[in-house]
């Protein structure tokens, strides 16, 4: 019983966070208006959120493996136009003990199978846990060029393998795009 108590705890305080950043760049963009307003500095400001109730996942054993995809948020902007992109991923897992893990987003152009586009960083490392754990990455892309419709979605994976067995498994994630027309 603890243990259910103490994953509504962890979900609660990472919609929590989630919550506040949120606020937090709503305060710090209020001059850029709604998403796809024109502000007062005459800045363009989209966002862009997917929630997963089940994430993506990896798991690897002894000589196979898999992955565990969800279903990208597409978001077309206007030609002759360019945005710098910050994508934000926040979400619960659960890992095997002694692995390396990274989280990171794929962001593909004109398709699912389209030209992958390069997030800074490319990765991010997530630390092993067995336990129910929550986190929030960035990552940046500057001069996204309109024209086109980009695919974008979050992606886990284990980046060192310890044993014969390995995996990231990923619930409750946030997945939010916020792009800033320069």
């Amino acid at each position: 019983m603890e243990r259910k108590g103490t994953r509504k705890a962890i979900a609660l305080a990472t919609v929590a966070a989630m919550l506040l950043a949120w606020l937090a760049v709503e305060v710090a963009t209020s001059g850029a208006g709604q998403a796809g307003a024109a502000g007062t500095s005459g800045i363009e400001f989209r966002r862009a959120t997917r929630y997963y109730g089940v994430g993506p996942s990896a798991v690897y054993d002894f000589d196979s493996g898999s992955i565990g995809v969800v279903r990208p948020l597409r978001l077309s902007f206007a030609s002759g136009t360019t945005f710098d992109v910050v994508i934000t991923i926040a979400m619960n897992y659960r890992t095997s003990a002694d692995d390396r893990f990274v989280v990171s987003p794929l962001v593909r152009r004109d398709g699912r199978y389209g030209r992958i586009v390069h997030v800074r960083p490319q990765r991010r490392a997530v630390a092993a846990s067995t336990k129910p754990t929550g986190g929030t990455t960035a990552f940046l892309i500057d001069g996204l060029r309109g024209g086109h419709t980009y695919w974008f979605s979050p992606t886990v994976n284990v980046s060192r393998r310890v044993g014969d067995h390995s995996s990231i498994t990923s619930r409750h994630v946030v997945f939010v795009v916020d792009a800033t027309r320069v």
